[in-house]
């Protein structure tokens, strides 16, 4: 009786040990949760849906000349194909702890796909010359948009659903959201992808 309790205690043991064993090895291989997508689970809730065509709006243009964002998509004219543009819309605010945290990644971002991707900040501030003097403190180069009035008063921010601060959409060649984050971190893995499957176009 006393040797079979024990080969029953030792039976139970070792099944603790091998299942002890299985864990720690599983917990080395799953990989960690990454923060940024964390985010993105939470805030780009409710924002357009991929595939959405994206609202048309006037900004201006590196050259000066006012331009639509529609104008940068992909079209037919008179049997001539016109090829799009990838389209990158920062959502964000110089008041925005969180935006300016992006602004070194957005520069990496910029720095390296500006040839093949038109990047354009969309602001919520609004006063300009505060504005327009923190883009110049900061070196931002790429283009930016502001309607200069209070976020949730903005036309913008109700077309495209914004309830966090920063939020990037990233808008097709074809005009239609592709993708969505708040995290710049998460839209340089998606450009880099895009880049390696050669569907980013050098302009």
């Amino acid at each position: 009786m006393v040797i079979m309790i024990r080969r029953i205690v030792l039976l139970v043991v070792l099944w603790c040990v091998s299942q002890a064993s299985v864990q720690a090895k599983n917990h080395e291989v799953m990989p960690k949760e990454n923060p940024a997508d964390s985010l993105d689970m939470v805030y780009t809730k409710g924002l357009l849906n991929f595939g959405t065509e994206a609202p048309d709006f006037v900004f201006t243009a590196e050259n000066g000349e006012k331009c639509t964002l529609s104008c940068l998509r992909g079209r037919t004219k008179s049997g001539m194909r016109k090829p799009g543009k990838w389209v990158v819309l920062d959502f964000w605010a110089t008041w925005c702890p969180d935006c300016r945290k992006e602004i070194p990644m957005m520069k990496t971002i910029y720095k390296r796909f500006s040839d093949k991707v038109e990047i354009i900040g969309v602001s919520f501030d609004t006063d300009k010359n505060k504005f327009d003097n923190f883009v110049k403190s900061q070196g931002i180069e790429w283009l930016q948009y502001s309607e200069f009035v209070k976020w949730k008063d903005s036309k913008i921010s109700k077309q495209y659903k914004i309830r966090w601060l920063p939020t990037i959409y990233l808008i097709a060649p074809d005009g239609k959201v592709a993708y969505t984050t708040v995290c710049a971190e998460n839209l340089m893995k998606r450009l880099e992808a895009l880049d390696k499957e050669e569907k980013l176009a050098t302009r």
